[in-house]
Parts: structure tokens; sequence; C-alpha cells
């Protein structure tokens, strides 16, 4: 339905294509649905795609089974696989990536195997429970007892910090700069404002690399980090991973305390065996 919808399949079949120039350049692609102007245009063989907004991973060409919700969603890039993209400009700042989730207006992932929830405005992400992270003992393997703490805990630097947004959104994508050009948005909310009021908050915290040279340096193979995997992208730190190096820090003083307690009353015993020898002579 829609001028130009389809207009090149030859044997794809069990396609949806509802709108001005959909899934246009389809050619072998199977089962795919695309609902909106130019969603899918130049998809020619992907399969199993649902895409419903305008322009929605138009520039795509072989890509199957992404889900796409949202005006120019992933519109420019070339080659996903297992995606999902919900929110208005939700999108990739790399090409040819899998299994990756992007949630949130102007929301954007970094690579293959990543979620990322809003753009760069976002201030606060929350819900009434902390987050639970899979860890049933059943399924780990090869569990040692290596965690540094001491070691490890005094080499770090706190420090405190603002975010370069305009820099970030710069070289990564993935954040909103002035609404593409506009300083408002429909309902007249400010870009602009909402950009100034987060780069105005200052955060605690530590630098990533930083952070990686200090695990380095003490034998430490830190899953803390969230290093890049092909070391263009950006740095993250998964703040939780830093209690088990704490908890080992604090066994290693409280062990340590314990030892100057008992060197403290033993000294406490000899002075006081001392003391009664001098008062009876």
């Amino acid at each position: 339905m829609g001028i130009n919808s389809l207009v090149l399949n030859t044997t794809g079949s069990r396609n949806v294509g509802i709108g001005a120039n959909a899934l246009y350049n389809n050619q072998e692609g199977l089962q795919n649905v695309g609902i909106g102007k130019d969603v899918l245009y130049f998809q020619k063989k992907g399969n199993e795609n649902v895409v419903v907004g305008f322009a929605g991973m138009s520039e795509i060409m072989n890509g199957s089974n992404n889900t796409a919700l949202g005006s120019n969603v992933a519109r420019d890039l070339d080659q996903l696989n297992n995606c999902v993209f919900i929110g208005y400009y939700s999108s990739s700042n790399k090409d040819s990536i899998y299994n990756s989730v992007a949630l949130g207006y102007g929301s954007s992932v970094n690579g293959s195997n990543e979620i990322k929830i809003g753009n760069n405005q976002i201030k606060s992400i929350g819900g009434y429970v902390n987050w639970t992270n899979f860890s049933d003992s059943r399924y780990k393997l090869n569990v040692k007892e290596d965690v540094p703490g001491l070691d490890f805990i005094l080499k770090l630097k706190a420090v405190s910090y603002q975010l370069d947004l305009e820099g970030l959104n710069r070289k990564w994508g993935g954040g909103v700069s002035g609404g593409e050009g506009k300083q408002w948005d429909e309902n007249g909310h400010s870009f602009r404002k909402s950009l100034e009021e987060k780069a105005a908050i200052r955060y605690t915290g530590f630098l990533a690399q930083e952070v990686e040279q200090v695990a380095a340096s003490v034998g430490y193979d830190f899953s803390g980090v969230d290093k890049p995997a092909d070391g263009s992208g950006y740095y993250g730190l998964r703040y939780g991973d830093f209690t088990a190096p704490m908890v080992r820090a604090i066994q290693e003083q409280q062990v340590e305390i314990q030892k100057l307690k008992e060197e403290n009353l033993d000294l406490l015993r000899r002075l006081e065996a001392l003391e009664s020898k001098l008062s009876k002579k």
C-alpha cells in the first residue's frame, strides 16, 4: 500500500509494505514488515525485519531480524542483524553491528552486543529495586579467590568531574545537540537548556583509563572496565564490579586490625606484669 511500495520485489514473499517507497528496493527479502514512508528503502535481501516510522532503517542493505520503532530510527546504518531500536533518532555510531539495543530518543549503541538507554540529556535512570545481576554459583566455572584488595583500591584516584556532552555527541553521536539543528521542540522544550542543566552536574567517580592502568599494574584482570572492543570506541566503568575488591580490601584491613589488637593486648599484659613486679619492690 503506497506509491512504489515493494516496487522492485522479485522473489521476496510474505512481506508487508505500507507507505510511499516502503521496502522500495526489496528483491529477495522474506517476511519483512515496513510501515511508513521510505522504511527499509535500500534493503534487497534482508529477512524478518519489523520497522515502523518514517525512514526507519532506510539505508540498511541486507540486515535481518531487526526491530525498529520511531521516526528516523537507524536510518544511516548499512548492516544490522538482530538489533532493536526504539525511539526517535535512536541509532548506532557504527555500522555492521549485531545483537544490540538502543532505547529512547537519541539513544545510540557503540557496537555489537550492547544495550544503551537514553540520550545525553538523561539525568536519572532508576526504579524501586536495585538491578539484579545473574550470580548463580551452579553456573560459574574456574572460581578462584584471586581478587586483589588494598593493592588495587589504594591506587585508585577518586575524582569529581563534569561531562563534555557536546564533545561526546560530536565524536560518538547518541545524543541531542540542539535537537538536530533546532533550539526548541514542538512543545516549546529547550534542547539547549536541557544540555546546560546536564553539563552543570558534577559527578563523582573514577577515570576509566586510569582504573585500567591500576588494574594492570597489580596484575588484575578487572571486569569493571568496559573497554571498547575495537579500541576506537568510548570507555565506561561498571561500578558494581568494584564491590568485590572493596570487600577484599576491608577483609585485609580487618586482618591487620586484629593483628594490631592482639599485639596491643600482649603489650598491655607485659606492661601490667612489669608494673606488678615494680610495685612489689
